[in-house]
């Protein structure tokens, strides 16, 4: 039997996991820093939501065929491309409004905040509910297009000068 003492201590195994975690640390941070600024797929899926949720309003007269496709590109966009998309860039933008000098990308990014909110959140309403033509319903759905409809030309005066509308000389 060999008296020798491991030399292998417990503590020695933790640099490995601890420069693996800051890596891990480091890229999540400047990922998150590189989608705070000029997100163009989180532009134009607010613009698709936008123009596949005109096309289901009712004061727009749209045949059935294509508001059937509307309603699924709408859906699909809305529940699944808009949190990976314009949700990451909401969450990397956030530092950016609080430490901002500009007072009217302060304002109009905290207006921005509640339009965006109300408008996912009666959109979840509608989708898992629907519109069943009772008060309710009908005030979540009114909440809902108005909600857009302040969206689209807001965000739009919000980041103009980095929009993909903007086109350059």
């Amino acid at each position: 039997m060999s008296t020798l003492q491991s030399t292998v201590l417990a503590s020695d195994t933790l640099p490995a996991s601890t420069a693996l975690k800051k890596r891990c640390q480091t890229w999540i941070s400047s990922y998150m820093e590189r989608l705070a600024y000029h997100n163009k797929a989180a532009e134009w899926v607010a613009i698709a939501l936008f123009f596949s949720g005109l096309l289901l309003w009712d004061a727009i007269p749209v045949d059935w065929a294509i508001a059937r496709w509307s309603l699924i590109i709408h859906l699909l966009a809305g529940l699944i491309v808009f949190p990976l998309t314009t949700g990451l860039f909401w969450v990397a933008h956030r530092r950016l409004m609080l430490t901002s000098n500009k007072a009217f990308l302060r304002k109009t990014g905290t207006f921005l905040d509640v339009i965006i909110g109300t408008c996912f959140v009666t959109g979840l309403v509608l989708t898992f509910l629907g519109e069943t033509g009772n008060l309710p319903s009908s005030l979540t759905a009114d909440a809902h297009w108005l909600s857009g409809l302040i969206l689209g030309p807001l965000m739009l005066v919000h980041a103009w000068r980095y929009s993909v509308l903007r086109f350059k000389k």
